[in-house]
């Protein structure tokens, strides 16, 4: 082997090591808003929740399933949350102020639990009162569907069942009113 055959390989090798870091890099540097635009424009998933609270402002609900493909003609704003989470039980007032805004202008707020009981939920609720629709995400798969990562995470869906945004961390009023608003124009 000649000493420019040697360079030209090592130099192939860094060049293909220098490659992998780089997407590996940028692959872990993703943040997780990022990284979940992959759902943007897709149809929302249908949700096995218990439903505690809510019902009556659903058209089609049983005890264990939300059909969100009922709510064709709202929009969602879908809230992935815990009771032990204090950032989730901070936002949880910035959700019923915009529930309280909007819900007779077909905006659905719906309120979904993950990694969490339903007794602990209940407690919740019944310690700090909310009107908007909440469940438990009652195997955890929902919260898989929607590509949830940790909680607070919010899912916005159109009036077609279309995901619009995934807003990754607790919620502030003006900028959550701002994006409703933008919808639904």
């Amino acid at each position: 082997m000649t000493n420019s055959t040697r360079k030209i390989g090592v130099l192939s090798i860094a060049l293909l090591i220098a490659a992998v870091f780089v997407i590996f890099h940028q692959g872990l540097s993703l943040s997780p808003a990022a990284k979940s635009q992959h759902l943007v424009g897709k149809p929302a998933q249908e949700l096995s929740l218990i439903l505690l609270q809510g019902r009556e402002y659903l058209p089609t609900s049983t005890a264990h399933e939300l059909v969100l493909s009922s709510l064709k003609g709202s929009l969602i704003v879908l809230n992935f949350w815990a009771s032990w989470c204090q950032s989730c039980v901070a936002q949880g007032a910035v959700l019923e102020k915009l529930w309280q805004l909007y819900r007779d202008a077909n905006v659905k707020v719906i309120g979904v639990a993950v990694h969490d009981s339903p007794q602990d939920v209940r407690k919740f609720v019944k310690n700090s009162p909310k009107s908007y629709i909440i469940g438990v995400d009652k195997d955890g798969k929902s919260a898989l569907h929607y590509g949830v990562t940790g909680v607070p995470e919010t899912v916005l869906i159109d009036r077609n069942g279309a995901i619009i945004e995934k807003l990754v961390g607790p919620l502030e009023f003006d900028k959550l009113k701002s994006k409703v608003e933008a919808l639904r124009l």
